[in-house]
């Protein structure tokens, strides 16, 4: 089985779950990551400082090639009859690759509600959706935009073969129709583990930062407790606050939290990392957080970072979120401010091997090859389901 994979992203933007996913898979199979078109609007645009992404077919390693459309083939929601006629010669672009490349027993691997019209469209064996946020509850969408999301999740829903979901709580939101299994995000176990070896060095701008560091790395966007993290900062000025990664905020009141935060003598936000030195900077925290805000869109997040950080075998303190109160031998769970004061404190005296070696065997139990297994056999089955029934006819 080959794959065809839909999201929202192009391959030189931040490292999330379905750069991973396709990355591990194109160790076995052939890939094919399709970026989404740009609109009309950004073609007609005056260029901005580093452009549009380039076009075309681009091979990146082992069985792995990414697409990133002509504009000549953008997308409008203004002209209904030529955005069809787009997407046919889109999904004619993509066939003509897959056939190029050979592709047999094709998987459609869809990332996105976005592309919930394209299932079952381009002579896939099967359909996959990866749920792996709650879209409809991202910040600064529109009540009509939410609208729109939940209906073509639903379509999507209908149509995949199979359903996975990125944690508990997806998984029952996403199930309503009997197809969806839990296979959650992890991490890239051996790259990850590298934090705890000797020769792995602090990078120089983390190094300058005064113990005690406790960090974040991640996207810093409307799902981080920023004000929480501002009381911390405020309480306990002799601890050092460290974030790592870029800042992606929608939010107006979110974006004031962060701006307070930053003005805090003891919080160090140190920018966008390649995702090679993460565990360079891991192994300079002496705790790890995952500080996310409660309500909407946090809800159903089940992090990236949790099973990065346990790789490190650092202590990890987490919100109360579903997803983390799942690993209570490993996880610290603090909700009010209070707790959290008082978990950090209670990490920062925890020097037990013991417990660093536990952490990094729900780690390894939890890598990402034990994922993409997973995902590897759903799919299998349902291939031979299919002969089956075709068989029987």
């Amino acid at each position: 089985m080959d794959f065809v994979s839909y999201s929202l992203n192009y391959w030189e933007d931040l490292w999330q779950s379905r750069h991973q996913i396709m990355l591990a898979l194109a160790q076995k199979h052939k890939v094919l990551f399709v970026s989404p078109p740009f609109s009309l609007s950004e073609v007609l645009s005056p260029p901005k400082k580093g452009g549009l992404p380039k076009s075309g077919l681009v091979h990146r390693q082992a069985n792995l090639h990414t697409l990133v459309f002509s504009k000549f083939l953008f997308h409008t929601y203004r002209f209904p009859r030529l955005e069809k006629l787009m997407i046919y010669l889109r999904k004619k672009r993509v066939q003509r690759a897959a056939k190029k490349f050979g592709f047999q027993d094709t998987v459609l691997f869809i990332w996105h509600p976005e592309f919930a019209e394209l299932a079952g469209t381009l002579g896939e064996t099967v359909t996959c959706y990866y749920a792996d946020d709650e879209f409809s509850a991202y910040a600064g969408h529109t009540e009509l935009r939410t609208k729109e999301i939940l209906e073509q999740e639903d379509i999507l829903l209908r149509r995949a073969d199979l359903v996975f979901a990125n944690g508990p709580v997806l998984l029952k939101a996403k199930n309503r129709y009997g197809n969806a299994m839990n296979v959650p995000m992890t991490a890239d176990f051996a790259l990850f583990s590298r934090s705890r070896l000797l020769e792995t060095k602090v990078p120089e701008d983390l190094e300058a930062i005064p113990h005690p560091r406790i960090g974040y790395i991640g996207n810093l966007n409307d799902k981080v407790d920023f004000a929480l993290l501002a009381h911390l900062g405020k309480e306990r000025p002799d601890w050092s606050f460290v974030l790592v990664g870029p800042v992606n905020i929608r939010e107006a009141e979110v974006r004031s939290d962060l701006d307070l935060l930053q003005s805090l003598p003891n919080v160090f936000l140190l920018g966008s990392k390649p995702r090679e030195s993460l565990p360079n900077y891991i192994k300079g925290f002496d705790v790890c957080t995952m500080i996310y805000r409660q309500h909407g869109w946090a809800n159903s997040v089940y992090p990236l970072k949790l099973h990065e950080y346990l790789a490190s075998g650092k202590p990890c303190i987490g919100s109360g979120l579903a997803s983390l109160r799942e690993f209570p031998e490993v996880v610290q769970i603090a909700e009010t401010p209070q707790e959290w004061l008082e978990a950090i404190q209670s990490a920062l005296a925890d020097k037990d091997p013991k417990n660093a070696e536990r952490r990094v065997q729900v780690a390894y139990e939890n890598r990402l090859e034990t994922r993409i297994e997973m995902i590897e056999k759903a799919i299998e089955r349902k291939i031979q389901e299919k002969r089956s029934r075709m068989a029987g006819d």
